[in-house]
């Protein structure tokens, strides 16, 4: 007996026509705008099945998280939709939240469908980072996702590193928390820092987020402080956090070597990030970076 055919996976290059379908249907010629921006899971499987049903709707609540955190999502983003100068952002939601994402204008001064503010470019020294304290047979047997390279970046206190290195706080103290931070969207490290600010020690509460050879997304780190922010401003215990900071690394390839790349944005108050929380302009929320920094690991780690 055969087994069932298992369904295809949706490759990049087959969405720019939904995308372009789904713009197309809401675009005003006359007035250049768009309406009813806000893109559900129906809508797409409309447009995956009018352009012909190539492409899985089996995870539909990343279709645009998906093409996005690719090297080439400005390159595949149609050109129809680019030429008028409007992008698209994901929305993060509850579980069975039915926005998907949105359709916006650029900003003033945008250039590309997607700009990348954690470029690489003008990192160019290395820090190395020691890794013999991790055993050798952890370092032989790493694997190539991100949550080993979560525990490396955690378990070697790259951030500590980071933070007492490069970071422009003046930074009394340092917890890591937790990893795995079940909200939405997921946080993939949470740790309480303290620092001097004008004569005085304030807390925050720093995200981080780690990919593997994609990219940052930006959104998806607004989103992360914004509800940090609702959840300092709504509990106790949590009263005395003052701030968020978002901390975010990617690890590429540079050289024939894997090269960790963090950045640091700077602190945003508890009081601005609930205000972006609601999900509905959580886009808006201005994010600045504060330092980046390249590291590897000595003696190289496996999967990283």
């Amino acid at each position: 007996m055969k087994e069932p055919k298992k369904p295809s996976v949706a490759k990049e290059p087959e969405k720019p026509p939904i995308f372009e379908r789904l713009f197309n249907e809401r675009y005003d010629s006359v007035t250049g705008k768009i309406s009813e921006p806000l893109i559900l899971r129906r809508h797409i499987r409309k447009a995956i099945e009018e352009c012909g049903g190539k492409v899985s709707d089996g995870n539909i609540p990343n279709f645009l998280k998906d093409f996005i955190r690719r090297p080439t999502c400005n390159t595949n983003w149609p050109v129809a939709i680019s030429s008028k100068r409007y992008t698209a952002r994901q929305i993060y939601g509850a579980r069975g939240e039915e926005r998907v994402f949105e359709f916006i204008p650029y900003l003033e001064g945008q250039e590309v469908p997607f700009p990348d503010i954690f470029g690489t470019g003008d990192i160019q020294s290395v820090h190395p980072i020691e890794s013999i304290s991790l055993p050798s047979a952890a370092r032989a047997l790493g694997r190539e996702d991100e949550s080993w390279l979560i525990q490396s970046c955690v378990s070697q206190r790259l951030i500590e590193t980071h933070f007492a290195l490069n970071s422009p706080l003046d930074i009394v103290d340092i917890f890591h928390l937790q990893n795995s931070v079940k909200v939405t969207p997921e946080i993939d490290a949470l740790f309480l820092i303290a620092f001097r600010h004008q004569k005085t020690i304030k807390k925050a509460l720093v995200t981080f987020e780690a990919k593997r050879g994609e990219l940052i997304l930006p959104d998806q780190i607004k989103s992360q402080i914004a509800k940090i922010g609702h959840e300092c401003s709504k509990r106790k215990d949590l009263k005395d956090i003052e701030f968020v900071i978002g901390m975010a690394c990617k690890s590429l390839r540079k050289d024939k070597r894997r090269v960790i790349f963090l950045f640091e944005l700077k602190p945003i108050p508890i009081a601005v990030a609930e205000k972006f929380h609601t999900g509905k302009n959580t886009h808006q929320l201005v994010i600045e970076s504060a330092s980046k920094a390249a590291y590897e690991f000595k003696p190289a780690i496996r999967g990283i």
